[in-house]
Parts: structure tokens; sequence; C-alpha cells
């Protein structure tokens, strides 16, 4: 092998790997906040769309039903399209990045008068920047609710 077919193969191997980032790349960032279908309704994803940390996305809206859901059913939200765990996602709107925020405080809610009750890491979400990080969705301790029987008294139940 000659001197110049040597050179000429290295730079073979560094445009193909220049090729190969350079395409991971720009199919992450397209893939990240393009306008695509949305996995659940099937309709175009224009401006309020979610990513999460597997990098697929959807629009909002499917997603907050779809988070909403979780906490009735008392499960983890995983990816609609791989099945992983939902740890993070990024949400661009500033409103809607409340939304979220608000879903545990809006289906947790009892009057203090009527139930004494406990919770340790119920779904709480932590803000990094544009980042929210779902974490410690383990949920060891429900809810105590407080129900009445036939003699007016309190009886605990706790529900798993």
């Amino acid at each position: 092998m000659t001197h110049q077919q040597r050179d000429f193969n290295n730079e073979l191997e560094i445009a193909y790997l220049f090729d190969t980032i350079y395409t991971f790349t720009y199919k992450k960032q397209k893939r990240t906040f393009s306008q695509r279908h949305c996995p659940i309704c099937y309709s175009y994803i224009r401006k309020n769309n979610v990513v999460l940390n597997c990098t697929h996305n959807c629009c909002f809206d499917c997603f907050h039903v779809y988070i909403e859901k979780a906490y009735d059913c008392k499960d983890f939200p995983i990816c609609f399209i791989c099945r992983k765990d939902i740890h993070e996602i990024e949400i661009q709107d500033e409103i809607n990045k409340k939304k979220i925020q608000d879903i545990p405080y809006k289906h947790y809610y009892i009057e203090p008068k009527r139930a004494v009750f406990q919770y340790h890491n119920v779904g709480r979400i932590f803000v990094n920047r544009t980042t929210f990080v779902l974490i410690q969705w383990i949920f060891l301790v429900w809810l105590f609710y407080a129900a009445y029987d036939t003699t007016a008294q309190y009886i605990y139940c706790y529900l798993n």
C-alpha cells in the first residue's frame, strides 16, 4: 500500500465518522422539536409538543390527559412508543409547565377537617430550567381516606 492510498483511506474514514456523527446529531435534533404526528391522536404537532427522556414527542394535550390518567390509576408513566419509564420531559411553554406541576395538587386535595391522610413520594415534579424531572413516583403510602360508618365515626382506609 502506498503513501497516497493510506492518506486516501484515512480521509475516507474521517469523512465516514464525520457523516455518522453529523447524521446522528441532526436526526436527534430533528426528532426532538420537529413537526411530526402525535403517536396518540395522530394530529400534527405544531407548537405545544412535549419531548420525553427517550426523545419521543407528542402534543401537550394528549400528554396532559395521559399523565392525569396515570395519577388516577396509580401507574408509573411510560413512553407510548418504546415503553420506557418517563423520568424527564421537556416543555417549552411556561403555562403548560404550570399545568403539569398542578396535577398532583388537583387530584389529591381532601378537606383537612374530614380526613387524616399521609403521603410519601407522591409524584413530585422538580423544575430544572425547561425540564421537569418526575422522580419519586413510588407510592409507598397512598392516602388515608376517611369514610363514615353507621355510628358516624371515622374509619381510616388504607389504599394501595
